[in-house]
């Protein structure tokens, strides 16, 4: 099942349990942040969400801003890392 094709009770289910390990964000915050790290499509997310694609890739660079992140590469492998390692 590709990150793209969720059921979205289970996948807010699992973000919850991480959400912790980012202080520095808010939930809408980390929630775009996790779900771009994956690998998901942020216009996918934005048509769950009944949002707009650009109000989901401003929520995403506000939260590059909160992790002190370079660029979105960074992001990920931030994201990724405290997945692992927390």
């Amino acid at each position: 099942m590709s990150i793209n094709n969720f059921n979205s009770d289970k996948l807010e289910n699992k973000l919850a349990h991480h959400y912790a390990t980012f202080p520095e964000l808010s939930y809408v915050q980390y929630r775009v942040a996790m779900f771009y790290a994956l690998g998901g499509e942020l216009k996918v997310l934005a048509m769950n969400d009944g949002q707009q694609h650009s109000s989901q890739k401003k929520t995403l660079e506000r939260a590059k801003h909160s992790l002190n992140c370079k660029n979105l590469d960074e992001l990920r492998s931030i994201v990724l890392l405290r997945m692992l390692f927390f």
